[in-house]
């Protein structure tokens, strides 16, 4: 519903957002993806060592896609050079910042 005060007229253009009520969902870079014959996985960082992880993935959102089974919150991934990556090899892990997605279905 617009103000009756509005100048728009027949075929002009605008731009309008819509929010859906987003949300919460765990996702991770598509950088952090690497695929085998089973499907999509990520490499999981513990005690210096990497691991493969097969995941389940669902929506993709810009550079992200979200992860519906097989990862936890607080899990460390491999986002940088994953493709290069064997399992149980010895990884030297830094922390990337993490910034909070709003997905609506």
């Amino acid at each position: 519903a617009l103000p009756a005060a509005v100048d728009l007229k027949p075929g002009m253009f605008v731009r309008v957002e819509i929010e859906t009520g987003g949300t919460t969902a765990l996702v991770v870079s598509l950088k952090a993806l690497v695929w085998r014959e089973a499907g999509p996985a990520v490499f999981i960082v513990s005690d210096g060592i990497a691991r493969l992880k097969p995941i389940t993935i669902r929506r993709k959102a810009s550079a992200v896609v979200e992860v519906v089974h097989g990862l936890a919150t607080g899990d460390r991934i491999v986002v940088e050079g994953a493709g290069l990556l064997n399992d149980g090899e010895k990884v030297r892990a830094e922390i990337a910042s993490a910034q909070p997605l709003n997905t609506a279905p």
